[in-house]
């Protein structure tokens, strides 16, 4: 494959070294919110005026839609999370994400100094923030999961024809990193399900094996629906399984606010760790 396939142009900055870095130290970086933004810096070193850039990711799990890191120039590195009514929202419905995800192509949006009728949502805070160009990449992982890439300039030439095709480049070689944090995070979602997140964490780090684990004090609260069994040969499935589903968030809320953990779930039925430290 040749360096402009690998790289981007020849001409003008370079995303070789970038790349050295991300096959090297960056991707031994473990948390994705790090790795973005310590990228944003290895980007901006190389030449590219980086103002802001965002990695979004699809995930399995039962509450979330997927997560995202993100770093601005002005405001530093965050993450968020989203839940499936995220899709429903304004701030999905017609935004460079959903076209990203929904189409599998790149999408690019000119900042100008005033506002356009119809416009989305998310360019005025671009233009707020004195963003002049921005570009959504998607990020195909190797189970055909497309994620997205975000990057945005304040610089008032915007980004150039080799700016872009060295973003195309950079989304193929960095869609293998978020893949793999995807999927971690997707393994201490499922793991947090049903084990726990003091358990899964541990899990992940290799005990696994029959006789691993540790002593500790703790209190168990077990506890089940009075009368269920009547109700259950009485109401119809969608509204007894909307019954346990209000029971378990409201059991859920009340422990974890006090540093409970769920074991499992068990029919009708909840078992919750307290540990005492």
């Amino acid at each position: 494959m040749s360096e402009v396939a690998l790289f981007g142009p020849v001409e003008g900055w370079s995303l070789a070294p970038v790349a050295t870095w991300m096959y090297t130290a960056g991707r031994r970086i473990g948390d994705p919110l790090r790795m973005i933004e310590s990228l944003a810096g290895q980007l901006n070193d190389a030449g590219a005026h980086i103002d802001r850039l965002a990695v979004m990711s699809r995930t399995l799990h039962p509450q979330l839609v997927g997560w995202s890191v993100y770093w601005s120039r002005q405001s530093g590195a965050r993450r968020d999370n989203f839940e499936y009514s995220t899709r429903a929202s304004d701030a999905y419905i017609g935004s460079p994400i959903q076209q990203v995800q929904e189409h599998q192509a790149m999408v690019r949006l000119h900042i100008g100094p005033q506002p356009v009728e119809g416009e989305h949502g998310l360019i005025p805070d671009l233009r707020a923030e004195g963003i002049t160009d921005y570009v959504a990449l998607p990020m195909i992982s190797g189970a055909g999961t497309v994620h997205a890439l975000t990057l945005a300039t304040a610089a008032p030439q915007g980004f150039t024809e080799a700016d872009l095709a060295r973003f195309a480049a950079l989304s193929n070689l960095l869609a293998p990193l978020i893949e793999i944090a995807a999927l971690r995070r997707t393994a201490l979602g499922l793991l947090d399900t049903f084990v726990g997140p003091r358990i899964s964490e541990r899990i992940l780090a290799g005990q696994v094996k029959r006789g691993d684990g540790d002593r500790i004090d703790a209190a168990f609260w077990y506890s089940d629906l009075r009368g269920f069994t009547k109700l259950s040969e009485s109401l119809p499935t969608d509204e007894l399984l909307h019954l346990l589903n209000d029971y378990f968030e409201y059991c859920a809320a009340a422990s974890s606010a006090r540093g409970g953990e769920i074991l499992q779930f068990i029919g009708d039925a909840i078992l919750i760790v307290f540990e005492i430290r």
